[in-house]
């Protein structure tokens, strides 16, 4: 050819096919158009059925190596099925949602079973619908997969090209684990993969592609609805913008994908504002998810991440080395571009590996194999170009050997498969699923059955059905919390990002301790080895080979802390106040009949605080934990100091379990140590007036929901006056709040605001255990623009002294002082007793 273009090389053929300027007329792999579709649907075939194998070897969503993001798009997809706001934006996955939402509203249309409520009946049986979804999903590529055959088989008229296309999937073994297997963004991101593959094909063979109108509408259709379904699909908008000529045509063609984005997004339109910031804090922190430090790269991981990447995937790093080669030589070898120069594989080849590249670039940032799905899926193309170039180069450079290339091809694509593209590890990872599942399901039905009338509680990401539900509500704005709780009882989850307890719901904190007076000491607690729970000492009684394990409150420490107990109980004289660690609240609860015990954070310590409540207590007695109670990793090294720097103020008098290397220490404060300052106390109520209105300073309900009704009474157990807190009327909504304290500086209360510095608010608090939660607390709150409150959250069921300090802000015009109450059912009841008001003045 001597690199010169054919008098045919611009024209259709009999079938209305363009033949490729530059293409050689050495014998191609098939020149023969199939008779029909039949032949191209081999390969769909074998997606669905490496689908029924990997997906019945995987096991139940559930599982904890399942459940994330699966959970997550299964109930923002019954969100959005019940028409309400979908909480889960990050990728954004919307199209995964609406398919999701849709497919749910069909399949409980079409099952017989089913009840006519679709929430209750999707809750009850999740994982019946994930299936269905998955099924969709593979049906859907089962689809594409077909469509792209018959494209490439109408355009390049060869069905072993067209093959060659189909067999995307199996050409990586992260394609196919994710993109077959999965309810998330991936089995749609093999999809749209697909259908721009599809059209790329169509522009390659089409007569005059670049003068197209239709075209760049449906490049920008495909592109706008792969980025909606995960931002990682946003380095293919290169390739159209590489191939569509003049200035003109690209804006357009990116107007157009603005559009298509939120045409496919329109559901979460509204949240655009909380997606784009999502997205900045990805850009512009080094860390996963928007965390670490602020910075576009972190130069000491990045290039790391990178060569994991590339050795990973060994077939998509050999195919970018050869793509580079191939384009490389029209450069440095004028032979070369002589010949290739003009052939559109080149540029269509230069296109693909461009945005390969910057796929790699933009995913090496928070490396994940996963995240390179969309230029994994390219490979194939990539290969297909590759070939096509260089059989044109050896065409004119060796004749002799063209009618060779077509083994050869087929030599390479056997290599590829056996050796480079990781299909020997899809038997292993089949192997390793099946493991996983079998262990896994033996393991957590044993432990069903030998702790059956047991409290669970759960942490990410154990192996639960529970915990796999309470995983998505909390990821779906807590829509579901209510019906969840209905459901399914006696389970409970641990939040190790705060160290709290709760139900379905996050505004449903439970105890510790009020979950093991339910249960009467019967708690086991499940989850990854990896979280080590802080204040509570486990002992584990079974454990998966894959990282999950099952634990019991270790005997040996109740023990210690029984120990400690028996201790204060012998040395200590009745009344006086006790100062706890807040995750010690379990064990010292026979303590509160007798001592006034007072739970403090030791994990964010404030010194200045608790020198103050020696002051306001009377000489209490401390319980200072160590970093072995506390839980190393559960403490920062500034806390840390800052709880060295406290220590510094005590005197130890006992060490548990013994001062080698003690769990806790009980101390007091040394002599000669104060707080800064001296306190004024302001009286608040007269411990032998019973009459609210007679109070002084007046206490008073300052707002909330419903009618309540605030009593004191004597307490003849307590030998004082007592406020007991109760609701009348129960609101329609079912909740009730009340909020109700002192305003000072009003009615009698003695608070000069402009001259106070700090101000410190006691009292002694009693409710239930279902109410100690982040609803329920005392505060402290000063107005100058707007409110700034401080607060301190009620952690224990029974009798406990609550003590929150707030810094007067220089300006501020009113202080309230009270408590927020938040009660279930009229049986709630919150009682109040010796309420004090300190403060420092401003001069001091």
């Amino acid at each position: 050819m001597n690199g010169e273009l054919k008098e045919n090389d611009n024209q259709e053929n009999t079938n209305g096919v363009r033949q490729n300027p530059g293409q050689s007329k050495i014998p191609r792999l098939c020149n023969k158009t199939p008779r029909s579709g039949v032949i191209l649907l081999i390969i769909p075939i074998w997606i669905g059925l490496m689908a029924v194998v990997l997906n019945n070897s995987k096991g139940p969503y559930w599982l904890g190596t399942n459940l994330d993001p699966e959970y997550v798009y299964l109930l923002n997809a019954l969100n959005m099925a019940e028409f309400q706001q979908v909480k889960h934006i990050d990728h954004p996955g919307t199209p995964v949602q609406v398919l999701g939402a849709v497919t749910l509203r069909i399949v409980h249309g079409l099952t017989p079973s089913a009840g006519s409520n679709l929430h209750e009946d999707v809750l009850k049986h999740p994982e019946f619908y994930l299936r269905a979804i998955d099924i969709v999903m593979v049906f859907l590529n089962m689809l594409m997969s077909w469509f792209l055959g018959l494209v490439c088989s109408r355009f390049t008229r060869s069905k072993w090209i067209s093959m060659w296309m189909q067999i995307t999937p199996f050409l990586s073994d992260i394609v196919l684990i994710n993109g077959i297997t999965r309810v998330s963004p991936e089995p749609l991101l093999l999809f749209s993969s697909m259908a721009l593959l599809a059209l790329i094909i169509i522009m390659l063979n089409s007569i005059d592609a670049g003068n197209s109108t239709v075209l760049p509408v449906m490049f920008a259709a495909v592109t706008g609805f792969g980025i909606a379904v995960k931002i990682t699909f946003l380095p293919m908008a290169v390739i159209p913008l590489v191939l569509f000529p003049g200035l003109r045509k690209k804006i357009n063609y990116l107007i157009m994908v603005a559009v298509s984005f939120v045409l496919f997004t329109l559901p979460i339109i509204g949240q655009y504002g909380e997606f784009f910031k999502w997205i900045r804090r990805l850009t512009t922190h080094t860390g996963r998810y928007g965390t670490g430090e602020t910075g576009i790269i972190s130069l000491s991981s990045y290039f790391e991440n990178m060569v994991k990447l590339l050795t990973g995937q060994p077939l998509f790093a050999g195919v970018m080395v050869m793509s580079l080669i191939v384009l490389a030589l029209v450069f440095w070898w004028s032979k070369a571009r002589e010949i290739l120069w003009k052939n559109p594989h080149y540029k269509f080849l230069a296109a693909v590996v461009l945005a390969q590249a910057v796929s790699l670039l933009m995913v090496s940032k928070h490396a994940g194999s996963h995240y390179l799905m969309p230029a994994l899926c390219l490979n194939a193309f990539a290969y297909y170009c590759i070939y096509e170039l260089i059989a044109e180069l050896a065409s004119v450079i060796a004749p002799k050997i063209q009618y060779f290339h077509f083994w050869l091809f087929f030599t390479f694509i056997a290599v590829v498969l056996i050796y480079f593209n990781n299909q020997p590890n899809i038997r292993e990872i089949i192997k390793n699923m099946e493991g996983i599942k079998t262990n896994t399901l033996e393991w957590v039905n044993k432990v069903d059955r030998e702790y059956k009338n047991y409290a669970k509680i759960y942490w990410y990401p154990s192996s639960s059905p529970y915990y796999a539900l309470k995983f998505g509500n909390d990821l779906s704005g807590n829509y579901h919390a209510a019906l969840l709780s209905k459901l399914y009882k006696n389970v409970y989850f641990y939040d190790f990002t705060n160290g709290n307890y709760y139900g379905f719901s996050y505004s449903d904190r439970i105890p510790l301790s009020e979950i093991r007076s339910r249960y009467r000491g019967k708690v086991i607690f499940q989850g990854s080895n990896a979280v080590k729970i802080p204040g509570v000492k486990l002992k584990k009684v079974s454990g998966t080979d894959y990282g999950e394990s099952m634990y019991v409150i270790d005997p040996k420490g109740r023990d210690t802390v029984q120990k400690a107990v028996d201790w204060i109980e012998g040395h200590v004289k009745k009344g006086t106040a006790i100062i706890a660690p807040a995750e010690m609240a379990i064990f010292i609860s026979p303590l509160q009949d007798h001592y006034n015990v007072l739970l403090a954070n030791y994990r964010d310590p404030d010194r200045n605080y608790l020198l103050a409540l020696n002051s306001f207590l009377h000489n209490p007695y401390y319980i200072v934990p160590t970093v072995n109670y506390l839980g190393k990793g559960s403490i920062s090294p500034k806390n840390l100091e800052r709880l060295s720097q406290f220590r510094s103020d005590i005197e130890p008098e006992a060490y548990f379990p013994d001062e080698t290397d003690p769990d806790f220490y009980i101390a007091r404060l040394k002599p000669g140590v104060k707080p800064g300052g001296d306190f004024k106390e302001i009286a608040v109520w007269d411990g032998k007036t019973t009459n609210r209105d007679l109070i002084s300073p007046a206490l008073n309900i300052q707002g909330g929901k419903g009618e309540f009704k605030l009593d004191f009474a004597s307490d003849k157990q307590m030998g004082e006056n007592v406020l007991t807190v109760s609701l009348e009327e129960w609101e329609e909504s079912g909740e009730g709040l009340c909020r109700f304290g002192y305003s000072a500086g009003q009615n009698r209360f003695n608070l000069d605001i402009p001259q106070t510095r700090v101000v410190y608010f006691k009292a002694d608090v009693c409710v239930p255990g279902h109410l100690a939660n982040k609803n329920n607390y005392l505060f402290i709150q000063d107005y100058i623009d707007d409110w700034q409150r401080e607060k301190v959250y009620f952690t224990g069921s029974g009798w406990f002294t609550y003590v929150v300090a707030k810094e007067i802000r220089p300006g501020s015009q009113k202080v309230f002082l009270g408590v927020v109450f938040t009660p279930k059912s009229k049986m709630d009841q919150l009682k109040i007793k010796n309420t004090r008001v300190f403060f420092t003045p401003k001069d001091q």
